[in-house]
């Protein structure tokens, strides 16, 4: 994963603001209850819930596990050790036995704020705007995500930063008439965009949130809101910068022995 694609994944899983909930515990007969869960959710969208359930029992315990985005059975639990499901949802075990077959952990992981919808801005969700369909393909409140590359500075061994890196908040609401005579003054886009600054109580906004990476956001400008068709549209500007540390060392290095007929190229002393 660039780290691009895990800055994204980052921002959205701040945006949506989820909380995690161990849901329920079935036990059928035994008594340990060690498992716990851990990361950042990336899977995109304001719900999800995982089960997971020991499939076998002997010298070394395993499990298998669910969600609506995969599944996998018969994995081998390692003590004390995270183990990655999808969506970097990490389940960890205290003991490798000790479980009974049918024990059950459900996990479940909501949204707590306004926003349904955290893409990756793109021409294709601008032409969508542009035509004002009267339907648009994704929930509201949505906010879509842009950024705006600086030329990279080299920081030395193949490690490079951009800096500054801006992003640029899209942030799209539903407008209607609240039968008060306000219509067209686009209040609750303002609530959003106060909510994207500093949360709602529940999660704490973009203002100095700061990823892996990088350091913490600051808001630099925000535009008025504006329309497509029955949406509205504000835009907000956020500073940081970004390491990139993919270089690895060392590179292209020379692991199986020569064999003969290379061997037999070099000159004998």
């Amino acid at each position: 994963m660039t780290a691009l694609q895990t800055l994204f994944q980052q921002i959205a899983a701040q945006i949506y603001g989820y909380s995690y909930v161990q849901a329920a515990i079935l036990a059928h007969g035994g008594d340990l209850n060690d498992v716990s869960y851990s990361g950042d959710f990336f899977g995109q969208t304001d719900s999800e819930s995982f089960s997971v359930q020991i499939d076998s029992v002997g010298a070394n315990d395993t499990f298998s596990w669910k969600s609506s985005k995969g599944a996998g059975d018969n994995v081998l639990i390692v003590a004390n050790t995270p183990i990655l499901l999808t969506d970097n949802i990490f389940i960890k075990f205290i003991a490798i036995t000790g479980h009974t077959i049918g024990d059950q952990w459900t996990y479940n992981i909501e949204s707590q704020s306004s926003f349904k919808f955290v893409h990756l801005w793109n021409d294709d969700v601008a032409a969508v705007l542009k035509e004002q369909p009267e339907e648009y393909p994704f929930p509201v409140p949505a906010a879509f995500i842009e950024w705006s590359l600086t030329e990279p500075k080299q920081l030395g061994l193949g490690v490079q930063i951009y800096d500054p890196l801006d992003i640029t908040i899209h942030i799209l609401a539903e407008e209607i008439d609240s039968g008060d005579g306000n219509l067209d003054q686009a209040f609750s886009i303002y609530d959003l965009s106060e909510e994207m600054f500093s949360g709602n109580g529940f999660w704490d906004g973009l203002s100095l949130f700061k990823p892996d990476q990088c350091v913490a956001f600051v808001r630099t400008a925000e535009d008025p809101p504006f329309g497509h068709g029955y949406l509205l549209h504000l835009i907000q500007k956020w500073r940081t910068n970004l390491v990139d540390p993919g270089a690895k060392f060392p590179r292209r290095t020379i692991k199986t022995q020569p064999t003969d007929e290379v061997t037999n190229r070099i000159p004998a002393p």
